[in-house]
């Protein structure tokens, strides 16, 4: 387990809380002194509650549905969820409205959905900081060749 969070902490950052069920493989202490020296608050879901850990379980129905049409269709099993994760992470939540992807990286990730209109994700402050540099850029020019205003 400590392996596969490593290789996940490294993409993604550290977490400031990881809540696990009480599996014996998120019980271990081993685990438990990886969180602690990571600063990790680990907290475990109240045992036989699945609702205790409602978002999770409802992500391993999903999971489970992928699986069996996998098998029914004997497609590969690893690119079946693949492509689901895929879909999952570009199609925008019925809470929030955005993509998971979009929230997670900040801008919106190029997809197979044809759009009536390309949408370009820019900060305000970016766009501001891009006019003033290219307003003073011209400015030192102009100062530079001489060139005046004409009248």
């Amino acid at each position: 387990v400590i392996r596969r969070l490593k290789k996940i902490f490294t993409q993604m950052g550290l977490p400031h809380v990881l809540q696990a069920d009480n599996a014996k493989n998120f019980s271990s202490q081993e685990l438990k002194d990886y969180c602690v020296d990571y600063g990790i608050k680990l907290m475990h879901t109240t045992p036989y509650w699945p609702s205790a850990n409602g978002e999770v379980e409802r992500q391993n129905r999903s999971f489970l549905k992928v699986m069996k049409i996998s098998q029914l269709e004997g497609s590969d099993l690893e690119e079946a969820m693949q492509q689901y994760l895929y879909m999952y992470s570009l199609t925008p939540h019925s809470v929030t409205g955005v993509a998971p992807a979009t929230l997670m990286h900040g801008r919106r990730f190029r997809d197979l959905v044809p759009h009536l209109q390309e949408e370009a994700i820019f900060d305000e402050e970016m766009r501001d900081r891009d006019l003033t540099i290219k307003h003073n850029t011209k400015e030192n020019r102009d100062k530079r060749v001489g060139a005046k205003e004409s009248s």
